[in-house]
């Protein structure tokens, strides 16, 4: 039973591919709404926008006609390819905003701030921001967006930690406990608002099943939550859905009654409504935060290791390992930035991974073995699916600022990939990959 539980947590990833979305907490509440529970969260004023296969043409955020002038653009990587589903918007007036489409292009209103800013985002790439007072509306744009790896570079070059000596494992604890008693300034239990921009993405190989991008203010009331953590609404200002068509038929023809007894518990809690489900995979994303990853680990001080980055600041790693009999191997990294006279954690990153090989393989019931055809678009529609080895990582980070003696997120980001094949060689594969800016925040 444990195993069995590991192993569907693993592939509620694959069902959850088809469960994020607006469209199936439609289709489920139709079907079967004596499953569903109400939301008790606020209700948010803007409705989905129309979905489409592939962004062949720029999102515009209101008709030609009515815009006086607009910028035109294309988003490239380094090497000169288009890069799809970036996120254009101005800083003061982020409702005014488009995605860039399959060959990069984008086009926007011009803001009518002289002190705007025009933002580019994209998932896995640096922040681009550009004074609007120094775009020429007249020319078009080329902009190119530099990668930015999800892993504080400085967790890849660390040793994993090994069972340190008394007087190592003593100097430690003293630096954690420090760094603990600094959490209480730095993250004080006050309401915080933030204008966010958050866009998230599944894609089934390099093939993008869906495209979430949320604007609104996010609102964190520290330990409100079950058990004294935080909790979470977003106020949506705007909101837009992008779904392959294939995966919009799949999803329709889903039927809720398929699923057993724990898949429906597993799905309800993601479908209470429309507007609460459509900012669940939002919300779940600014979990990721400094102080609770480091108090999960907090206790451990024989799992930690420490080097010195610079004359300011020190990098201190997290490395555990965890062996369920051979069959599941998982691991969990922690590195965090830390100023060496405050102790205060500047920035955090994360990766935990999941590898399993199981002996008789596990096989996909009825229902997981539906929404896997529906999300499998690279491979023909299997007819059952034995699972022998599962890869799953998930990795994410937080970048803070101090603001008057407190830090706040400027950014956090998160991917996550699963990749199964199942006893006859047939490979299945998905990723997740998401990311929040936030552009301001009130105490």
């Amino acid at each position: 039973m444990q195993l069995r539980k590991h192993i569907f947590c693993l592939t509620a990833i694959v069902i959850a591919s088809a469960c994020l979305t607006p469209a199936y907490a439609q289709t489920v509440q139709s079907a079967s709404a004596e499953n569903l529970s109400s939301a008790n969260s606020s209700t948010a004023p803007s409705a989905p926008a129309e979905t489409s296969a592939v962004l062949s043409a720029p999102v515009e955020a209101f008709p030609a006609d009515t815009i006086a002038k607009s910028i035109q653009g294309t988003v490239t990587s380094h090497d000169g390819t288009p890069l799809p589903y970036a996120s254009i918007y101005f800083r003061h007036s982020p409702t005014i905003g488009s995605i860039s489409s399959a060959d990069g292009h984008f086009t926007i209103p011009m803001s009518t701030a002289e002190d705007d800013t025009l933002m580019i985002s994209l998932i896995s790439y640096e922040l681009y921001s550009s004074p609007v007072k120094k775009i020429n509306p007249d020319k078009p744009l080329n902009i190119t967006l530099q990668e930015m790896p999800i892993m504080l570079n400085e967790a890849l070059v660390l040793a994993y930690p090994k069972e340190t000596r008394r007087q190592q494992r003593k100097e430690m604890r003293e630096l954690l406990d420090k760094i603990h008693a600094r959490l209480s300034v730095d993250y004080p239990p006050t309401q915080t608002s933030y204008d966010v921009v958050s866009d998230i993405m599944i894609l089934n190989d390099d093939q993008v099943l869906t495209f979430d991008n949320l604007v609104g203010t996010l609102i964190e009331l520290p330990r409100k939550g079950k058990n004294g953590s935080d909790s979470l609404r977003i106020d949506v200002q705007k909101y837009t859905n992008y779904m392959d068509s294939d995966i919009k038929k799949g999803i329709e023809t889903f039927r809720m009654e398929s699923l057993n007894k724990k898949e429906k518990k597993a799905v309800s809690w993601a479908t209470k409504d429309a507007a609460y489900e459509k900012t669940l995979p939002h919300r779940l994303l600014w979990k990721i935060d400094a102080r609770r990853l480091f108090l999960q680990c907090y206790e451990e001080e024989k799992y930690w290791s420490k080097r010195e980055k610079d004359f300011n600041t020190l990098i201190l790693s997290y490395h555990r390992k965890y062996n369920f009999m051979g069959i599941i191997v998982a691991t969990m990294d922690l590195t965090i930035e830390v100023d060496s006279g405050l102790y205060t954690i500047n920035n955090v990153s994360h990766r935990t991974q999941v590898k399993a090989n199981i002996p008789f393989g596990y096989k996909l019931s009825d229902a997981e073995l539906a929404v896997l055809n529906i999300c499998n678009l690279q491979g023909e529609s299997l007819e059952k699916f034995k699972a022998k080895k599962v890869n799953a990582f998930v990795e994410g980070n937080a970048l803070l600022n101090n603001v008057h003696g407190r830090m706040v997120p400027s950014e956090k980001n998160m991917i996550s990939d699963i990749d199964m094949t199942d006893t006859k060689g047939t490979r299945a594969a998905f990723s997740y990959k998401s990311t929040v800016k936030v552009l301001s925040f009130k105490l």
